[in-house]
């Protein structure tokens, strides 16, 4: 289980900077860390649906909606991404659209939302997602720390493979994103 503390030091090694031991503001590291982590790992959490992140919520109805919706809704505080309204009817998407803190669809009078929500603690971050974001934070944090920009291009480069493999690792270990995603009963009927 990973701290903050610990996340961003992975960040500084990545770029090849002194450690610390808080975010504080008494080193430039710290500092860096400190103004950096939360957006980078809001990011990261946006890039993909991890599995440690998924919400679902119905969400209460708002009294107007704007002329070409039927129903306006508000977001969960803790949404960084809308992923699919839960419709009734399996396989079947739900179009929606997304203003600020507002989901506005035809689908109503409920709406159940399933999204990425933000984690905050870090001990329910996966090793992969971790790591991922170790990359993100290092390439924020390269230009100031040393300068460099080209650290930060190959940061950035090495925070997409990552982000790619861990994608697709944290997908594997689960079963279909959405309903949406199931297997059509046609192949399903094949054997």
């Amino acid at each position: 289980m990973a701290s903050i503390i610990e996340i961003c030091n992975l960040a500084l090694q990545n770029i090849s900077q002194r450690t610390i031991t808080s975010l504080d503001a008494r080193t430039n590291e710290g500092k860096q860390c400190a103004q950096r982590y939360e957006h980078a790992r809001d990011v990261t959490l946006q890039m993909s649906w991890w599995g440690f992140a998924k919400g679902v919520a119905a969400l209460p109805n708002l009294d107007a909606a704007p002329v070409e919706w039927a129903y306006a809704y508000q977001l969960p505080p803790d949404l960084i991404a809308c992923r699919y309204i839960v419709s009734p009817v399996p396989r079947q998407r739900v179009p929606f659209e997304q203003s600020g803190r507002e989901l506005w669809t035809n689908h109503g009078p409920e709406t159940t939302l399933a999204y990425t929500k933000r984690v905050v603690d870090p001990t329910q971050f996966s090793p992969l997602f971790i790591d991922a974001l170790s990359w993100r934070i290092a390439a924020d944090i390269a230009v100031p720390l040393t300068g460099s920009k080209s650290s930060r291009r190959d940061a950035l480069g090495t925070f997409g493979d990552i982000l790619k493999i861990a994608s697709s690792s944290d997908a594997n270990e689960q079963g279909p994103v959405s309903p949406l995603e199931t297997v059509p009963d046609w192949i399903e009927g094949r054997g």
